[in-house]
């Protein structure tokens, strides 16, 4: 659902939040369910919300269709009615979240940063996904004024290299995930922004 100009037109102070969180999850989908694996790695210093949250800003300004303030926050919390609520709190009278959100279409890619691993007829390959949508949301009645599904998964597979627990991951095999993962993430957005109609021109 895009921003409609009206709704767009009333917006006085839009804040951008984005609840990705600094979790990667790994998920390895075997040939069998036996065969399957799955990681959930903490990675304190990625940054990922803020970095987002910052793009989003500029390129909502860089479409003019927000005629108001545009300012990326920080939530404390990933829960819709929380983000609303500190929203608000902070006098804001829209808010636009990056929301994690399992694929319905994918049950293997879960909320969040996922780099998603399939075993194909004797080859492993490595995917940099995320599951998420981007809504928008007026924040005097929590009506929802726009709304983007993301896809889940890239179309092609990549190089990215997997271990079965994230600690077993070394530094720079690390930082080769959390990139990949973020220039998808971004690739994400761009998309979505143009579902919503607040693309840059």
């Amino acid at each position: 659902t895009a921003l409609s100009d009206s709704d767009a037109r009333g917006i006085k102070r839009l804040a951008v939040v984005s609840a990705l969180g600094d979790t990667v999850h790994g998920r390895l989908v075997g040939l069998t369910a036996f065969q399957n694996k799955s990681f959930d790695g903490a990675a304190p210093d990625w940054g990922l919300d803020t970095a987002v949250a910052s793009r989003l800003r500029d390129s909502i300004l860089a479409s003019g269709r927000v005629p108001g303030e545009v300012t990326a926050l920080v939530a404390p919390s990933s829960e819709t009615k929380k983000i609303i609520a500190f929203a608000k709190d902070q006098g804001f009278d829209a808010v636009l979240v990056l929301h994690p959100q399992e694929d319905p279409n994918d049950r293997s890619i879960g909320p969040g940063p996922t780099l998603s691993r399939r075993q194909i007829l004797g080859h492993a390959k490595s995917q940099a996904c995320n599951g998420m949508s981007v809504y928008i949301y007026q924040i005097v009645d929590d009506k929802e004024i726009g709304h983007a599904n993301a896809y889940s998964c890239p179309n092609g597979y990549t190089a990215l290299p997997w271990r079965d627990n994230w600690v077993e991951f070394t530094d720079e095999e690390r930082r080769v995930v959390l990139d990949a993962l973020q220039i998808f993430i971004e690739q994400q957005i761009d998309a979505a922004l143009v579902t919503l109609k607040l693309q840059p021109h």
